[in-house]
């Protein structure tokens, strides 16, 4: 989804040749941003889901249900 967002950027398109018969085409970006939005896009997901199962922790250890009293 990230590498999606990323390609279909007004910026990104500029780079990629959307200037007047490729003037402005930077190839580099190629290089430089991709590897870093694809290692966010699949970094982000997983951060978020460690942060979710912390907060889920916490939460329960908050809460603790009647039945797990009664052991």
């Amino acid at each position: 989804m990230a590498t999606y967002a990323w390609a279909s950027s007004s910026r990104t398109r500029r780079h990629m040749g959307g200037g007047f018969e490729g003037e402005g085409t930077d190839y580099t970006v190629l290089i430089t941003e991709l590897p870093l939005v694809a290692v966010t896009g699949a970094a982000l997901p997983a951060l978020a889901y460690a942060v979710l199962a912390v907060l889920a922790d916490r939460w329960r250890r908050a809460h603790p249900h009647r039945s797990d009293l009664d052991r």
